[in-house]
């Protein structure tokens, strides 16, 4: 899923898009497609937030209809939860015609949190399975966040 295939023909990339197992459909898709990304530990001691996620769309074929059209973004402290829902079904661009096909980008205000959850929430077809081909989370440091501590040994700077 972050393998940098973001266009199912591409050499190396054959097969390789994140589909939901057999049977799924808008009623279970939250349970069967999802993804916990830990961004790592030092994450919110330095206010590391996501500004953006990046969808490819599944695009294995021309009239791909194994496509997500509506996700949700949860962040949380530790792998487990409690979740916080930072973007509320999201809309995710369906365009089988091209590939690779342009991601969708979904930004939430800067949300700090070790942990990001990434839930599909509604298929473009109900045909039992859905895809999407890379998830890319972008970000930086939270700019509402206090400015970090000098290194150790270098007096605090007295001008802000």
């Amino acid at each position: 899923m972050n393998d940098g295939c973001a266009s199912w023909r591409a050499p190396g990339c054959v097969a390789k898009q994140w589909c939901s197992s057999d049977g799924t459909n808008d009623a279970t898709i939250a349970d069967k497609m999802y993804v916990v990304m830990d961004l790592g530990a030092q994450a919110a001691s330095d206010h590391t937030c996501v500004q953006t996620l990046k969808v490819w769309n599944g695009n294995e074929y021309a009239t791909h209809r194994r496509q997500i059209t509506k996700a949700d973004l949860y962040v949380a402290s530790s792998e487990n939860g409690p979740w916080t829902k930072v973007v509320d079904y999201g809309s995710i661009a369906t365009v089988g015609q091209a590939d690779p096909n342009p991601p969708t980008e979904l930004s939430p205000t800067c949300i700090v949190g070790r942990y990001v959850k990434f839930v599909g929430r509604k298929m473009a077809n109900p045909n039992n399975m859905a895809c999407i081909m890379e998830l890319e989370l972008w970000g930086g440091r939270d700019p509402n966040a206090p400015p970090p501590p000098p290194p150790p040994g270098v007096a605090p700077s007295p001008y802000p």
